[in-house]
């Protein structure tokens, strides 16, 4: 399927399959455009659409699993080998989405499911993306874990009531992991 893309806007989509939003630096969020089985090829072409909307850099990404029916085992394979991937969270509302969550549980990359975005977001925003190695969140001071006030700030995950996304000059003061 021909891909559509803006840099921009760091919007790649693939124009009926799903759709793969730059929220942030090194922080991708993909979605499904209607009811789709991943299989190998769709898998490769999501990993490279999400690769190429992060500028080349190692990511942290959120997956909305809505409307993914199915993933071949080829496609698992593919994404659970993924080497830019820091950390994903997945969340769906459904207990298909949970089964097919479940088999990332062992990617070389620290991955949840929750029952809804908010969660996945918390949970997900605690890796520090602009750390290059998300395994030396837990071993080095200078790549730490994100407070949930600067989370909010970062990504602009902000209340019902107020969504006002925040620009990257508009974050917290604080220490932070110089991109190499």
């Amino acid at each position: 399927m021909p891909e559509e893309s803006s840099p921009l806007t760091g919007v790649s989509s693939f124009a009926d399959d799903y759709r793969i939003e730059l929220m942030e630096p090194r922080a991708v969020s993909v979605s499904m455009r209607h009811p789709l089985h991943l299989d190998r090829e769709a898998a490769q072409r999501m990993l490279q659409g999400s690769f190429d909307v992060a500028h080349g850099l190692r990511y942290v990404v959120v997956v909305d699993m809505a409307g993914l029916l199915g993933i071949s085992a080829e496609a698992r394979r593919v994404m659970s080998s993924a080497r830019n991937i820091l950390a994903a969270a997945m969340f769906g509302d459904s207990p298909m989405d949970r089964v097919l969550a479940a088999a990332y549980a062992r990617a070389p990359y620290p991955c949840e499911y929750f029952p809804d975005r908010q969660q996945a977001l918390g949970w997900l925003l605690g890796h520090d993306p602009h750390c290059e190695d998300i395994h030396e969140l837990h071993r080095e001071r200078h790549c730490r874990p994100v407070s949930s006030e600067e989370s909010r700030h970062r990504f602009g995950v902000v209340e019902e009531h107020a969504r006002t996304p925040h620009r990257a000059s508009e974050r917290p003061p604080g220490p932070r992991h110089s991109d190499p």
